[in-house]
């Protein structure tokens, strides 16, 4: 069973960006975070972004309302938001 689970920033630049996590490799929401975070930068860097990629590489994204547990109990499609602007 897979337990891929989508993640997107809600942030002033990178409003939206979305990420499919398999929650079987990390054991918290922070890492989970940093795993978004590491993504965004990857693709920014891939696409010849510098300055977007540099602004990324600032990001302190966090979580709000759900917890690691409610995360990986959930079965139907939802999307996770984590935040930047808190």
């Amino acid at each position: 069973m897979t337990n891929i689970k989508t993640f997107k920033i809600s942030d002033e630049l990178f409003s939206g960006y979305t990420v499919h996590i398999d929650m079987d490799y990390f054991d918290t929401l922070e890492d989970v975070c940093a795993q978004i975070k590491r993504t965004l930068i990857i693709f920014l860097e891939q696409h010849n972004l510098e300055i977007l990629k540099e602004k990324a590489k600032q990001l302190k994204l966090h979580y709000h309302d759900y917890n690691l547990g409610q995360v990986l109990m959930e079965d139907r499609e939802r999307d996770f938001w984590v935040c930047s602007h808190c």
